[in-house]
């Protein structure tokens, strides 16, 4: 708690700071939380564009990043909203779900209309990624943060349900498909920019993205975007068949029902939501096995003879990962557990496509390092 109060008067500073620099870039003050005001700003007094799928008002993050590179007051803006998320949503958030034992106690969800569990007061699996809010969460004193994390497992996912040969290929050799990817489609001499591409692509074939919304993040053409996206569903020939067929079926009244027998129904399918139907179609599928398998993984190796509740114990799933407390001085026993949560998935599912878990381990959320 005294840690959250520290971070939580820093922030405020951070914010009071960024509200200055925001006020001198454009020449007059506005509530930067306002989005009509930052509209104001940006469209009347700055006559920056917007994207043309956006209304005359919008301000939303899409936005901001259409126009990243117009003026300097944008990259502010983004820092504003990042730091203040940071200060409304999960510090102050954080502090009301503190238990009297200074930690706080997630509840999960495991039945829902999402394709995977979900958890509440607080929502671990939102925190973000970067910043300072993961270092509040720490290992109690003797102990450390165990954190098995399935690497790339939803496109495992989709190489057991598409059937897809090259996919099976790449997972069962041990490589990365970002890589891999990477490499096909620009060369062996790829840059950290290709491969951020690379992934981004990657991560809007599997959840539905279109062509447009990638050409704003990746700062190139619509066709030049497509281009690409048709360019990597050639190297994955079984996916695209996969996705259409199993929308297809959605849209003649099916349900769909995962390897592990989650169940996901639609309603009615218009106009306006058969975009919204779609993407959730083929997100179902690796999303919900993925989350299912590793759940199942946890469960199961809790049972197992490996587990002892007297150095390791489970407390947090965090999509596709396991967060454990482990007593220090026990880090020899970790592979022997890191090559159960492999197998469990794959014997569930009874499947040839390897499963891979990249460990990590440290004495806070945010400090964790290669095992």
């Amino acid at each position: 708690r005294a840690r959250l109060k520290e971070l939580k008067i820093k922030l405020r500073e951070n914010l009071d700071e960024l509200e200055a620099q925001l006020f001198e870039c454009v020449g007059q003050k506005f509530n930067p939380r306002s989005p009509q005001q930052v509209s104001e700003i940006l469209y009347q007094k700055l006559s920056l564009p917007r994207p043309r799928s956006k209304t005359a008002t919008a301000t939303d993050e899409e936005c901001l990043e259409y126009n990243r590179g117009r003026h300097e007051v944008i990259p502010l803006m983004q820092d504003y909203r990042g730091e203040h998320k940071n200060y409304s949503t999960y510090v102050v958030g954080l502090e009301k779900d503190i238990w009297d034992d200074e930690r706080v106690h997630a509840s999960y969800l495991l039945h829902g209309a999402v394709s995977r569990t979900s958890c509440k007061d607080p929502n671990v699996q939102n925190m973000p990624r970067e910043g300072p809010i993961k270092s509040m969460f720490i290992a109690p004193e003797g102990w450390e943060i165990f954190w098995p994390d399935f690497s790339q497992h939803e496109f495992r996912m989709v190489a057991i349900y598409s059937g897809d040969e090259w996919l099976k290929e790449v997972f069962n050799t041990d490589r990365s498909l970002h890589k891999e990817m990477a490499h096909d489609v620009y060369g062996p001499d790829y840059s950290d920019e290709d491969y951020v591409h690379t992934k981004n692509i990657n991560f809007g074939l599997l959840f539905g993205r279109g062509a447009y919304s990638l050409s704003l993040q990746m700062k190139c053409s619509v066709r030049e975007a497509q281009e690409k996206i048709d360019e990597f569903y050639t190297r994955m020939p079984k996916v695209r068949p996969w996705q259409d067929e199993i929308i297809a079926a959605v849209f003649q009244g099916e349900d769909l029902i995962s390897l592990l027998g989650r169940y996901r129904r639609f309603g009615l399918i218009t106009h306006e939501n058969i975009k919204h139907v779609s993407n959730e179609v083929m997100n179902f599928y690796p999303q919900s096995t993925g989350s299912d398998t590793v759940l199942v993984a946890g469960a199961r190796v809790h049972t197992s003879g490996l587990y002892d509740a007297s150095w390791m114990r489970p407390i947090a799933f965090v999509h596709d990962a396991i967060g454990y407390y482990v007593k220090k001085g026990n880090r020899e026993r970790l592979p022997k557990i890191i090559a159960e949560l492999e197998r469990i998935p794959q014997e569930v599912l009874n499947t040839d496509v390897r499963m891979k878990v990249e460990a990590k381990i440290g004495d806070s959320w945010a400090t964790l390092k290669d095992l």
